[in-house]
């Protein structure tokens, strides 16, 4: 599958709804309202606690390889939308291989949720906004710095009062 057209209809999709689909690199959201697909990131429109904006529902795996599947960084030059994110959805950015940079400070995000990074193989650096609050159990999990190609991974978390739960690394 190389591309998807999403009609009017469609209404929900699950999560990792594209997990696999290594050569996708297009999502036709023209003629549906509740989602939207800039840069190998499938986005849903969301309201959360009042707050209306986007929820990210999934980078593609293919995201970073170069050419039509996007830049391996991730951030607000690369992704104009992640303004407009308030949250996060489970598993978004698993198994997205070529990702090495992740900016997510222009987000309102407030967790990183269970298995969020999950087997990034390559990430070296994540910025997280100041609205971060928790920090889930697996989200960063898989990100062994013996399979790094930067042989570290360097998280920033800048509220000194963000909640990390057991094993969230």
């Amino acid at each position: 599958i190389e591309e998807i057209v999403f009609s009017n209809t469609i209404e929900e999709v699950g999560k990792l709804p594209f997990l696999g689909c290594g050569k996708l690199c297009k999502i036709d959201t023209t003629n549906n309202s509740k989602y939207d697909f800039d840069n190998m990131i499938l986005y849903q429109t969301a309201t959360i606690d009042g707050v209306s904006g986007l929820e990210i529902v999934q980078c593609l795996p293919s995201r970073g390889k170069g050419g039509d599947f996007g830049s391996n960084k991730i951030d607000g030059l690369t992704n104009p939308k992640l303004e407009n994110v308030i949250s996060i959805l489970e598993n978004a950015f698993q198994d997205c291989d070529s990702i090495r940079i992740v900016d997510l400070r222009k987000t309102k995000a407030t967790q990183v949720p269970i298995g969020c990074f999950y087997q990034c193989d390559n990430l070296a650096d994540v910025e997280l906004p100041k609205t971060v609050e928790k920090i889930n159990k697996n989200a960063f999990c898989g990100l062994d710095s013996d399979l790094t190609d930067a042989g570290t991974v360097c998280i920033h978390i800048p509220n000194p009062m963000t909640d990390i739960e057991e094993a969230a690394f």
